[in-house]
């Protein structure tokens, strides 16, 4: 054995990427992991949250985005929202953030809603 398996460090990921992007302003709140053991769940996670915030700032004005963690039981629970409104109307984009982020969150026995 090469490595002592560390827990991923979450929250200072998070923060990081976070601070990177000054076009929004950022609340986080809730009960925030600051360490995920399983890096596949933390890395997940993080992509998720990267794909919520391009989808922010591609589609709507918003100047803030908050994410609040919580748990409902054994499952980690992020909402994410912003204070934006749709910037066109008309026929969804052919990204694809939210299928991506649906296949990413099934393999790991989560989902978007």
């Amino acid at each position: 054995q090469l490595h002592d398996k560390q827990a991923f460090n979450f929250g200072v990921a998070l923060r990081a990427m976070l601070g990177r992007i000054s076009s929004l302003q950022f609340e986080i709140s809730g009960d925030v992991p600051e360490k995920i053991d399983d890096y596949l769940t933390a890395d997940c996670l993080l992509r998720c949250i990267q794909e919520s915030i391009t989808n922010t700032l591609k589609h709507s004005n918003a100047s803030r985005m908050a994410l609040v963690f919580s748990h409902n039981g054994a499952e980690l629970c992020l909402s994410l929202r912003d204070n934006g409104s749709q910037k066109r109307l008309g026929s969804p984009s052919s990204g694809h953030g939210l299928a991506g982020m649906q296949q990413r969150l099934a393999a790991l026995d989560g989902s978007v809603f």
